[in-house]
């Protein structure tokens, strides 16, 4: 019973994981820019 119950809560945490992970990496990504487009302008 525990592994039936903790295999779906795996995969659900998986999930949130890699849509932190996504919208981390995309922050990230646009304080780049931002930070390019300070240092050009």
């Amino acid at each position: 019973m525990l592994v039936d119950n903790v295999a779906p809560c795996h995969l659900c945490t998986q999930m949130v994981v890699s849509v932190l992970i996504i919208f981390l990496l995309k922050t990230i990504t646009n304080l780049h820019v931002m930070a390019h487009y300070g240092i050009n302008y």
